[in-house]
């Protein structure tokens, strides 16, 4: 994405078109395969596609690495990356208050660890990999939720 976002944005700009947000949840299937462990460097290009919007003018709403179950295998590394990335992705949203807004969906959607414990987080999980419809519908609500005030009023249905 890299390279992809800043191209589609420069291709819609020309054709008259400016994005006033751009949603970005970065870094998961990086963290989980264990392609690249390395917080720091997957930040450094959440950053380029961050700075790609603002030059844009667009305002980026940032998401936070989801957390996952992970398989049989899975490099122990894998867990405090995807707390460092998400430790990089909150203070980003801090220093960048002006075009960053942070959705932290890393604890608003937790994964259900213990499925008897957390019997109402198991429907928005489909397995250990992706959210159900269910989960998706409510990321969607929660996305909503951080933008509403953020939006033009006259647009939105309450």
């Amino acid at each position: 994405m890299e390279r992809r976002l800043p191209e589609l944005l420069r291709a819609a700009k020309s054709k008259g078109v400016k994005f006033s947000w751009v949603l970005i949840m970065g870094g998961i299937n990086d963290i989980r395969k264990g392609d690249n462990l390395n917080a720091t460097r997957l930040f450094e290009g959440l950053q380029s596609l961050y700075a790609a919007c603002h030059a844009h003018g667009a305002r980026v709403l940032a998401m936070t690495v989801l957390q996952k179950g992970l398989p049989k295998g899975t490099p122990p590394e894998v867990e405090p990356a995807r707390q460092r990335l998400n430790e990089l992705i909150r203070g980003a949203a801090k220093q960048h208050s002006d075009y960053i807004t942070l959705l932290d969906t890393d604890k608003l959607l937790p994964f259900p660890h213990n499925r008897k414990a957390s019997p109402g987080l198991v429907p928005l999980w489909d397995g250990t990999l992706h959210l159900s419809a269910a989960g998706y519908d409510r990321l969607g609500e929660l996305v909503f939720a951080a933008l509403r005030d953020k939006l033009p009023q006259a647009k939105l249905a309450r």
